[in-house]
């Protein structure tokens, strides 16, 4: 016998009239609410007054401002705003060198 099931995802939509934004959470739900529909937040950039989600959105985003790159790669000391990129990156790197490696090997 084939067993079948079920996937049920909840989803929680923003009811307000021309916002069709979707979340998985009621916690992204109310702070898409507060932020972007009640503009209630202390996030805004000094320099170009975006205003973000978080405090942390707001000290990500001024690594953009400043240039600053915090994340080095170990292997090749390449630098990254965001830990996110040196995450992506290390794994190229790992493959670069398993390639090298077989062709070493060949």
């Amino acid at each position: 016998m084939d067993s079948v099931s079920e996937n049920i995802v909840t989803l929680y939509c923003c009811m307000l009239p021309g916002c069709a934004k979707n979340y998985s959470t009621k916690f992204n739900l109310r702070r898409h609410v507060t932020v972007y529909h009640l503009k209630k937040t202390h996030n805004q950039c000094q320099l170009c007054q975006k205003w973000l989600a978080s405090k942390q959105n707001l000290q990500e985003h001024m690594r953009m401002h400043s240039g600053e790159k915090p994340f080095s790669c170990s292997k090749c000391e390449m630098k990254f705003r965001f830990a996110s990129q040196l995450s992506l990156h290390k794994r190229k790197c790992q493959y670069q060198d398993t390639d090298d490696l077989e062709l070493k090997i060949a």
